[in-house]
């Protein structure tokens, strides 16, 4: 395989992600990866899912999966959230929920890790409120050179060896050095958190060792007025 394309925190966004996967079928793309969150804040989760499928897309869980499974844990949410998750599971039939039971909490594909959130037990844990010492002692704990994480709905870069940490700004394509590790924060598709429209992902050319971020236009517009159609949080359409 040549290369991977990692996707992340779609949020029940149809139109960013039939944008992302068709610009995906342009990329001699072998294999897509869901970092989860494929639901939550939109208004299409049934459909996403559906997409996802057809497409043969690998998903983990991500924290609005595992909230959806479980009350406890989605009382932590703040109320616009758990509103969006109630309209959610309304619209998500029992094969859905069957199939995001049946979700894992990370993946490990071509040497590479793959999770939601800073960890398989801290799916809802945001990397860049950790500390320089705190990331570094946990890159330590991870066997492997190459971890994707989402949930912050940013592009970002973490890259270690043994003079420290590094955190790099991601716009651009970038080399992954065979003597560094790196954590990867791939971005959103369906709600990115970085000032622009475009739904972005990142593509890992394993061959060419390097990491590429796309950003993609969409009818975000549309998108839009269908959050405020479905009854969700204005706070959703306002955000794209």
């Amino acid at each position: 395989m040549d290369k991977l394309a990692v996707i992340s925190d779609i949020h029940s966004n149809f139109e960013a992600l039939t944008s992302v996967l068709k610009d995906i079928s342009g990329q001699s793309i072998q294999k897509i990866v869901s970092l989860g969150d494929n639901i939550g804040y939109g208004p299409d989760p049934e459909d996403v899912l559906l997409k996802l499928k057809s497409h043969f897309v690998t998903s983990i869980r991500g924290n609005h999966e595992f909230a959806i499974l479980n009350d406890s844990y989605k009382r932590s949410f703040n109320l616009n959230a758990i509103t969006a998750l109630d309209i959610n599971r309304k619209k998500l039939s029992g094969s859905s929920i069957q199939y995001i039971s049946s979700l894992d909490s990370s993946l490990v594909s071509h040497g590479a890790l793959f999770l939601h959130g800073i960890s398989s037990n801290l799916i809802d844990g945001y990397i860049f409120k950790l500390s320089d010492a705190q990331l570094i002692k946990r890159a330590k704990k991870i066997h492997a050179r190459i971890v994707f994480v989402g949930h912050t709905h940013l592009l970002k870069i973490y890259e270690f060896d043994n003079k420290g940490l590094r955190k790099k700004e991601f716009t651009q394509r970038i080399s992954l050095l065979d003597d560094k590790r790196y954590i990867i924060n791939a971005g959103s598709v369906g709600q990115p958190r970085h000032g622009v429209h475009e739904a972005t992902y990142v593509i890992w050319d394993i061959q060419k060792s390097t990491v590429e971020p796309r950003f993609v236009t969409y009818n975000y517009h549309h998108t839009a007025m269908k959050i405020k159609q479905a009854g969700l949080p204005r706070i959703y359409a306002d955000i794209l």
